[in-house]
């Protein structure tokens, strides 16, 4: 499936992207002003070191918009794999939408996509390695089953 079809970009993260793209062009061309271009240079190195997990945590949470169903996952995924929940179980746990409906399967879903999104996007930048979210799949439940590593929980946790 196309990604484009799993979620929408803005027209700002699109443009965000145009522009880095054209700056990295311009510097490797040599044709490029180094004033700007050297900031988000910095900001956005793929060479960075890869960050400690309680870091990696805390900028994926810090990259998820407040009040977003995304930190509300990330609250409520377990931080234990033999306690890893479906879309399903994470929907029953969190707080119903504003008609007082449990979140479907789905409404979970892509609030874990958006999680992963972000994860992409600071792993692109050079910001981090590795993933916050874990996910195994369970022949039992037909589904993947989510959760935290431990030490990820607990920096999520004291948020």
């Amino acid at each position: 499936m196309h990604n484009a079809l799993l979620y929408e970009d803005t027209p700002e993260d699109l443009q965000r992207v145009i522009d880095f793209a054209r700056r990295r062009l311009e510097l490797i061309a040599g044709t490029g002003s180094t004033s700007a271009a050297t900031t988000t240079e910095t900001n956005m190195s793929t060479t960075a070191p890869p960050s400690p997990t309680g870091s990696l945590a805390k900028l994926i949470w810090d990259n998820v918009s407040d009040g977003q169903r995304s930190q509300e996952v990330l609250r409520t995924l377990p931080g234990d794999d033999t306690q890893g929940m479906t879309p399903t179980e994470l929907g029953e746990q969190m707080t119903p939408d504003e008609n007082g409906h449990l979140l479907s399967k789905g409404s979970v879903r892509a609030s874990i996509l958006n999680l992963r999104r972000v994860e992409k996007r600071l792993r692109e930048e050079g910001r981090i390695k590795g993933r916050l979210v874990q996910a195994e799949w369970s022949d039992a439940d037909g589904a993947n089953r989510y959760h935290l590593r431990p030490e990820d929980h607990a920096v999520i946790a004291a948020l």
